[in-house]
């Protein structure tokens, strides 16, 4: 039996806009260091993360393009290379993770 209700998952998403909607309208929020280096830790994860997504897409798009003029229904290798492409980024590089944790040794103000 499962203990999640989607009154209170949705609730919960209400609660979250609306807390963070609330916060942002702080004028002075931005004043002080620490939320000034989080604000930057969060907008560097998603610089990351679309330079690592963009040339997935790139070669996507790609493909989608050669699609239109070449048959590929009796080809595997294009549904293999984007296949592991994705493995490649979102298993084993884990990039976002190792960069966010060096993130640390250059803006040390979340450590305090």
């Amino acid at each position: 039996m499962s203990n999640f209700d989607p009154n209170a998952i949705l609730r919960g998403a209400q609660l979250t806009i609306v807390g963070a909607f609330r916060a942002l309208q702080n004028p002075s929020l931005f004043k002080y260091e620490h939320y000034q280096q989080a604000a930057i830790a969060v907008c560097a994860g998603i610089l990351i993360r679309l330079l690592i997504a963009l040339p997935i897409v790139a070669v996507k798009v790609s493909l989608w393009v050669a699609a239109l003029f070449v048959n590929f229904e009796a080809a595997t290798w294009d549904d293999q290379l984007v296949g592991s492409m994705d493995f490649v980024a979102n298993s084993v590089l884990q990039v976002p993770f190792f960069l966010m944790s060096l993130m640390r040794y250059v803006t040390p103000t979340l450590d305090h």
